[in-house]
Parts: structure tokens; sequence; C-alpha cells
């Protein structure tokens, strides 16, 4: 059987201003959404010049509150997978 979940982070700050997050997270079917809300006081999260680190962050989120559930995840993320991303950011 298959697991059907669903986050979206949101991302918002800049180097003057501490980055905040809230991350949605839908599923699996039956469970409540879970809001979770974050503050980052240091420049890894970085919605401007460090989306390498959202991404990260995002990914981090959603393997803890798998591990919550009981489930074992894991993500293997090239290196060049940001190349295109960073790209844009430069």
């Amino acid at each position: 059987m298959g697991l059907a979940i669903e986050q979206t982070s949101s991302f918002v700050g800049n180097c003057a201003v501490t980055t905040r997050a809230t991350h949605l997270i839908l599923g699996p079917p039956g469970d409540d959404p879970v809001v979770r809300s974050e503050i980052y006081k240091h420049n890894r999260v970085d919605p401007l010049t460090g989306g390498r680190g959202c991404v990260y962050e995002h990914v981090r989120v959603l393997l803890e509150h798998l591990r919550e559930l009981g489930y074992e995840a894991s993500i293997d993320v090239p290196d060049n997978a940001f190349r295109e991303l960073e790209r844009v950011w430069r």
C-alpha cells in the first residue's frame, strides 16, 4: 500500500530580515493537516541567496514528519541537482 502525503513550504526573508518558514503537511488521508512554523537566524536558510538551504530544510521537515508517523525515509540528492536553480540566483 502506498502513502499519500504532500508538503508545501514558504520561506520569507532577506539579508536584513530573519527568515521565517511555514510548512503545511497534508496527509496521510484521514490525518489532520499539520502546520509547522520555524524561524532561522542563520544565513544557511535565506530565500534570496540560499535556495539550496531552503530546499534541504523543506526535505528535512518532511523526513522528520515521516519518521514521526513511523516511516523510515531518506533522500539522496546529487550535487548537480541544484545547478539550474543556482544559475537563476546569480
